[in-house]
């Protein structure tokens, strides 16, 4: 089956899973290609050639979860939108993930190790290979449970206050 290195050490690998499921995965090897995946893998292959084209750069509607709880254990982040490709990059806070799974053109994943970072509102966003960005989507982590925000010092109306949980 022909291969295509899409950028140094990367390529397209095509996955079977055993629950029945087909993946598209861009890795620089199998084992980055598999990582992160629940069902095991029956059938690894290098996939076939695709082209980059210079379209425009995808759009992104919607993300799946949206928020969690800091300190939750890793999940799987679907992103939605149009215009997304096997060369698609998941962008979590900056950063590039390391492992993008293309599911189709409206549909691409990544797994999220952890959520060891401060509350507060995550940028994602998806990167092509020719490195068009899309628009950012905010994912909402949340304080953990059990927890409050520090009160703060809140001025209104020449009175101050605090405002706190």
């Amino acid at each position: 089956m022909p291969t295509l290195t899409i950028a140094p050490g990367l390529y397209v690998w095509n996955l079977q899973l055993e629950d029945g499921a087909v993946r598209n995965v861009i890795a620089s090897s199998l084992q980055g290609a598999i990582a992160g995946l629940v069902s095991p893998v029956l059938v690894a292959t290098r996939g076939p050639a695709f082209t980059k084209g210079d379209g425009a750069p995808p759009v992104l509607t919607s993300l799946a979860p949206a928020s969690t709880q800091v300190g939750q254990p890793g999940f799987t982040l679907h992103v939605h939108g149009t215009g997304l490709r096997p060369d698609s990059t998941i962008v979590w806070n900056g950063v590039p993930a390391i492992v993008t799974t293309f599911v189709s053109a409206t549909e691409v994943t990544t797994v999220i190790a952890s959520t060891a970072l401060p509350a507060g509102s995550i940028p994602v966003a998806v990167r092509t290979v020719a490195g068009q960005d899309s628009n950012l989507l905010p994912f909402d982590l949340q304080p953990a449970a059990g927890t409050t925000r520090a009160p703060q010092l809140v001025a209104e109306g020449g009175h101050a206050y605090l405002d706190g949980d």
